[in-house]
């Protein structure tokens, strides 16, 4: 009992001491500390800001309005050359997690951004991690709506490419420069839990802008490619478009009684036709107004094509049958030999 008594005493001792050192390192380190100045010894040092966006999950492709909405976070590190201490005299205390409000933040903004970001984390709910040496570890998740223009030339087997734009706003690549950081080999694929597209791996390009009057601002644009599944559409539209199309074309041409009405050729060609102007509505409905039509669409209205010429060719057939079967004159010779047949004149 005695013995359990003493190792509760250090355990709490411990725990003391160490959360002791952590206040005595927040005292140490924010005394006098100034957030609204850039954390650097000599104006002239350059900060280098990691950034590391990663993807949760895809949640919506707006073809017609071209954007993609993205459950999103960023991870940045950076120096604050303010923050630092000797662990020794600190206990060992290596880091500290404070509000992200008491440090000095990089004003890092997503360009590309088609309306403002929906911060799933409250700005004022953020924590920083600090390293003795000053470096800072920040993450927190929004959504994001990312402007994307779209390329449906070859929906439903189209891959689209969506850049995202980051860079900072207000400080030239002098004062801070962005850099992007590497994923670990875990985590070099986006989490993909969407079931219409494939979220492919990003390609990070590093770009200096230079504006009048102002100087030159570093951008990172991260390309993301997004792959449509095309299964659904295979299965649920071309193939039974492409069914329907041959029965009619079958329908069409196929030998009828000579006694009997001939109006369900023509019947059943406007009702494909009718079906085939439904799916083809359903297919540029979302797709954004462009000049040029998806290759879905041309294959339902090349299909549109063949049964109206295979309607036109069916109701000649009827009319010259029907003048050859219902009249004494006889059929032209030239137009026999034609068709290749000999109709008997009654």
């Amino acid at each position: 009992m005695k013995l359990l008594l003493t190792a509760s005493f250090l355990i709490g001792f411990l725990s003391c001491k160490a959360f002791s050192s952590q206040r005595d390192v927040y005292a140490s380190i924010f005394n006098g500390y100034q957030k609204d100045l850039r954390p650097v010894l000599d104006d002239n040092t350059t900060i280098t800001v990691t950034v590391q966006p990663q993807i949760i999950s895809l949640l919506e492709v707006n073809e017609r309005q071209e954007y993609i909405k993205l459950a999103f976070y960023i991870n940045q590190v950076w120096k604050d050359e303010f923050l630092t201490w000797d662990p020794k005299l600190f206990n060992g205390t290596d880091y500290i997690k404070v509000p992200a409000s008491k440090v000095w933040l990089p004003d890092i903004v997503v360009e590309s951004s088609s309306l403002e970001p929906e911060y799933i984390m409250s700005q004022d709910d953020r924590v920083v991690l600090i390293a003795s040496d000053g470096t800072i570890f920040m993450s927190f998740p929004f959504v994001l709506t990312n402007y994307c223009k779209m390329n449906i030339k070859e929906y439903p087997f189209d891959t689209q490419q969506c850049t995202i734009k980051i860079m900072s706003w207000a400080y030239m690549k002098d004062e801070i420069t962005l850099q992007s950081g590497t994923l670990a080999d875990d985590a070099d694929i986006p989490r993909n839990n969407n079931t219409v597209w494939d979220i492919l791996p990003y390609v990070v390009e590093t770009l200096d802008t230079e504006i009048e009057n102002f100087g030159t601002f570093r951008e990172l644009l991260y390309r993301q490619k997004i792959k449509r599944k095309p299964q659904y559409y295979v299965w649920v539209l071309i193939v039974p478009t492409f069914i329907l199309t041959a029965l009619s074309l079958a329908g069409l041409y196929s030998p009828f009684n000579n006694a009997g009405e001939r109006e369900e050729k023509v019947t059943l060609g406007l009702t494909t036709l009718l079906t085939l102007a439904v799916i083809l509505t359903m297919v540029t409905g979302d797709m954004p107004r462009g000049s040029e039509l998806p290759i879905m669409g041309l294959f339902v209205l090349l299909e549109i094509i063949m049964i109206v010429v295979s309607m036109a060719i069916s109701v000649l057939t009827m009319f010259l049958h029907q003048r050859a079967t219902t009249r004494s004159c006889s059929v032209p010779n030239w137009l026999t030999s034609i068709l290749f047949c000999h109709v008997k004149a009654t």
